[in-house]
């Protein structure tokens, strides 16, 4: 399972900002069996994280009872636990809440998944928003749609900071220059930007990641991504900049800025130049300058072709998603990734050729009603759509 994305919701349960849709998200991710042994990591983690600020030893020797006690008492109360209990010290709160959190996440599933599923449920889903989660290199994670503005962590050779909805990097030449390396993501339903410790600006698109060291040293700067991603690369002609893409293709930088699409369920990777030059290395290499994209398709040779419409590459960036004579699986990839959804197709696919833009800020209802027009039928269960054949 994606222990990245439990945490995730843990922590935003945690904080009291788990909303109705999320608590569906963690509900799911708590089925799995791996699911308590995480949970059990997570909550040993916040309670010594807690223990250690209040400089208090924790002893638990006598709050078990307590726990079971206030778990049971919730459960009849209602089927989802919501805040976590304030009341008891800080410590033991996190014990609480999370026991609570797993026997009531076990009571829902017990009793109440026999009851019966509406056939289409129309409640709206929100459009995607800026969020991620920080990799650093010890393990720890940070949500950085749950954090304000300010420094967020200290790092050897690096301060991080959260700066206007973007992770900033600082060197620092005080500190150690020992290199570790960090890794942000984006889960589906999320964008986020970055500046790395040279200055370089990255943007992550849904389901995308990032893994880079908190300091450049040597005679290079190699980072490596997997999903889309678009940057724009601070010169430095004494170190070159690279990019590895999954596990496949690498991306010299000669220029400046540049998108990589790599999503795997796309089956090729795409490169394009919107300022100076790269050169791209798969099967064989190429050289691309402004307007230009290479396509790489795994067992075939890299291919160069200039770009259409640079507009539509960067559509994500603009907050737009935008289609030229599209098949309709691919303007669902797309919606899976940014509104968190898993569709399915039920029968024969559709065969249509969709074109236009639309807002991505829109609700997921919204856009579906315009794929209606097209005769296009769906079905929905919270976050599963089910695509139906004409």
């Amino acid at each position: 399972m994606d222990t990245q994305v439990l945490r995730y919701y843990l922590d935003k349960y945690a904080l009291g900002t788990l909303s109705e849709s999320d608590w569906e998200k963690l509900r799911d991710l708590l089925r799995s069996a791996e699911a308590v042994e995480h949970l059990e990591h997570y909550l040993d983690e916040k309670i010594l994280e807690e223990a250690r600020s209040a400089q208090d030893e924790p002893d638990l020797s006598g709050i078990t009872e307590d726990v079971l006690s206030a778990v049971l008492k919730k459960i009849h109360e209602e089927k989802k636990p919501t805040t976590p209990i304030r009341r008891l010290v800080p410590w033991i709160r996190y014990a609480a809440a999370f026991f609570l959190l797993l026997a009531g996440v076990s009571t829902y599933l017990f009793f109440f998944r026999s009851e019966k599923t509406p056939e289409n449920i129309t409640e709206n889903i929100e459009p995607g928003k800026e969020g991620a989660i920080l990799t650093l290199a010890d393990g720890s994670t940070l949500v950085l749609d749950s954090l304000e503005n300010g420094t967020i962590t200290i790092q050897p050779g690096s301060r991080i900071e959260l700066r206007d909805g973007q992770i900033v990097y600082d060197s620092d030449d005080k500190k150690s220059r020992r290199v570790a390396y960090n890794t942000m993501s984006t889960p589906r339903g999320r964008e986020f930007g970055l500046v790395l410790p040279d200055g370089t600006k990255v943007w992550l698109n849904a389901a995308s990641s990032i893994t880079f060291p908190t300091v450049f040293e040597g005679g290079e700067r190699r980072v490596s991504v997997t999903g889309e991603a678009y940057f724009e690369i601070a010169e430095n002609a004494a170190q070159p900049f690279w990019v590895t893409i999954g596990n496949s293709d690498t991306v010299q930088v000669l220029g400046t800025h540049f998108n990589v699409n790599s999503y795997r369920n796309e089956g090729r990777i795409v490169t394009t130049v919107l300022e100076g030059s790269v050169k791209v290395s798969s099967a064989n290499q190429v050289i691309l300058r402004a307007g230009e994209q290479a396509v790489s398709v795994p067992g075939q040779s890299l291919t160069k072709n200039a770009v259409p419409d640079l507009e539509q590459v960067m559509a994500w960036r603009s907050g737009v998603f935008y289609f030229k004579s599209a098949d309709l699986q691919t303007v669902m990839k797309q919606l899976e990734r940014w509104y968190d959804i898993d569709v399915t197709y039920q029968g024969r696919i559709p065969e249509l050729k969709i074109s236009g833009k639309m807002d991505r800020g829109l609700s997921l209802q919204e856009i579906l009603d315009f794929l209606m027009k097209m005769d296009v039928k769906f079905t929905r269960t919270g976050r599963a759509l089910t695509v139906h054949s004409i």
